[in-house]
């Protein structure tokens, strides 16, 4: 199941590093990648809960940016 998915614009790292395709691994099968999620935020693309779900279920792994 896992899908390669490119980017039309590649994602700058702060380390330099530069994103230009993510796949979306087989994690996302696993009821642990749901954990503590509201199926119905995740359909709805509920910001909050794609934070959550990204990390979880992509390579390299999507993360929030943190403001200083």
């Amino acid at each position: 199941m896992s899908k390669i998915i490119p980017l039309s614009v590649a994602i700058k790292r702060t380390s330099g590093e530069e994103i230009t395709e993510v796949t979306i691994t087989d994690t996302l099968k696993q009821v642990g990648a749901l954990r503590g999620l509201k199926l119905y935020d995740v359909m709805t693309s509920d910001v909050n809960a794609l934070i959550t779900l990204l990390p979880r279920v992509t390579h390299p792994r999507l993360t929030e940016k943190l403001s200083p």
